[in-house]
């Protein structure tokens, strides 16, 4: 897809194990919406893969939630 991928994220949850790709869209005209905050300045909306490794079928494109701290990123949403 042209992206590039600038973090990844790793969750085990209720319907499978997890792994995000947070990246930047080729299409500059997405680039002022690849990031959103939020109220709370720790945490914003960006775009990401996910690739479910439990069940590949559910894995997709979308918008995920990152929360910052310590120097790291967690997945929220």
């Amino acid at each position: 897809y042209n992206s590039i991928v600038y973090a990844i994220t790793h969750e085990k949850t209720g319907f499978g194990e997890c792994y995000s790709f947070l990246y930047i869209p080729q299409n500059e005209d997405e680039w002022e919406y690849s990031l959103e905050r939020t109220e709370n300045k720790n945490a914003f909306y960006t775009y990401a893969y996910v690739w479910n490794k439990d069940f590949e079928e559910f894995s997709e494109f979308g918008t995920i939630g990152i929360n910052t701290f310590g120097g790291g990123i967690m997945r929220f949403a």
